[in-house]
């Protein structure tokens, strides 16, 4: 995964947009539907957009998997939710035996260590 520099956001990028998706497949159809989203991982690679997916499963307190994907900017994962390839995951929603939960994150700004550096020096220091 290529990295920014920590609390900057290229010029070429207008958001950074995670998708998280939980999917309730039942447990007979739960390997199909894990293979139906890793036969997307070579095609996702190549895709230089795409900065990165995961897939877990989940056992309780109820059974789903999980799927993320990052993409550099809302053009890509527009273009990839309309693409050939994105029909795997409708598949897998499709298996789901209730709604799956789909959030899209549109993420315009990136902080990291320096905001904990900021936060934890202006807090008092904590008692051991």
């Amino acid at each position: 995964m290529k990295m920014c520099p920590v609390g900057t956001v290229p010029a070429f990028v207008k958001a950074v947009v995670f998708s998280i998706m939980k999917f309730f497949v039942p447990f007979e159809r739960r390997i199909e539907a894990v293979e139906l989203l890793r036969s997307m991982h070579g095609r996702l690679e190549i895709i230089p957009e795409c900065k990165g997916f995961w897939i877990e499963q989940r056992e309780s307190p109820c059974s789903h998997i999980l799927y993320a994907e990052q993409w550099q900017s809302e053009e890509a994962i527009y273009e990839h939710i309309r693409s050939a390839l994105y029909r795997r995951v409708l598949a897998v929603i499709e298996l789901s035996r209730q709604a799956p939960e789909i959030n899209l994150y549109f993420i315009s700004q990136i902080k990291g260590m320096e905001l904990i550096q900021e936060l934890r020096g202006a807090a008092a220091p904590s008692a051991n």
